[in-house]
């Protein structure tokens, strides 16, 4: 038991030395969803880069992404220690700022989740233009605080019971 514990947190201590350890690049890009009548969703894009700073290059490889949804009144910066966190580590933190006010529509908005899901998705695979294309791997989470929308790492949104009205 004594080697097996050692063994244990030696990996642990190599995968923290060699861990990659990322700059954080930062973009606001405005998408439009065509199969809602063109809504425009913006999206907060943090993300592991070349070198720190807005608009600059993505670091060159491949990643996992996670969707992440604001609390309603909250402003997406206001999450950016935990996207700093995940793309050290080598993630692409998208965060839409959509519906951040008190008349929010908590649909609207967790389809503006499913999009962007998607779109990250569809740019890395078909646009060379994007700064994002062949950099986002096909699997990723959507995460976040939404009280009637419960989301899972599997990509599946679903309505709350619990809540009946938008406002709630």
């Amino acid at each position: 038991m004594r080697k097996f514990s050692l063994f244990v947190a030696l990996c642990c201590f190599t995968i923290s030395v060699f861990a990659q350890n990322y700059p954080r690049g930062f973009q606001t890009i405005t998408y439009n969803d065509p199969n809602r009548a063109n809504r425009a969703v913006a999206v907060d894009i943090y993300y592991p880069a070349v070198s720190a700073g807005s608009n600059t290059p993505v670091a060159n490889d491949s990643f996992p992404f996670v969707v992440f949804g604001h609390g309603f009144v909250i402003a997406t910066a206001d999450y950016s220690g935990y996207a700093d966190s995940l793309v050290k580590k080598g993630f692409i933190v998208a965060m839409p700022s959509t519906e951040s006010t008190t008349g929010a529509s908590h649909p609207n908005f967790a389809q503006d989740l499913i999009f962007i899901y998607n779109k990250l998705i569809s740019e890395s695979a078909t646009n060379v233009s994007s700064p994002f294309y062949q950099k986002v791997r096909k699997r990723g989470a959507k995460l976040g605080w939404l009280a009637p929308v419960v989301l899972s790492v599997e990509g599946i949104a679903t309505i709350n019971p619990f809540f009946t009205n938008e406002s709630a």
